[in-house]
């Protein structure tokens, strides 16, 4: 099985935080599988206070995708 994530470590990403759009780099990404479902999350250094873990489907390449 090969699995393939949307970005790698050292991409830039948006994501949202609240109801702000955050900017952050991925320092690792976590692959986990549960009864045939894979998970993907992503730790994420925040240029806020604290770096976040965010699923795969809430990341975006750009900020105007986030928007959407």
């Amino acid at each position: 099985m090969k699995i393939q994530t949307k970005f790698n470590i050292g991409d830039v990403v948006y994501y949202l935080n609240g109801n702000r759009i955050e900017r952050g780099e991925v320092l690792g990404i976590l692959v986990s599988m549960v009864n045939g479902y894979t998970n993907i999350t992503y730790n994420i250094s925040a240029y806020s206070a604290f770096d976040s873990i965010v699923a795969e489907g809430a990341i975006y390449k750009t900020k105007e995708e986030a928007t959407k």
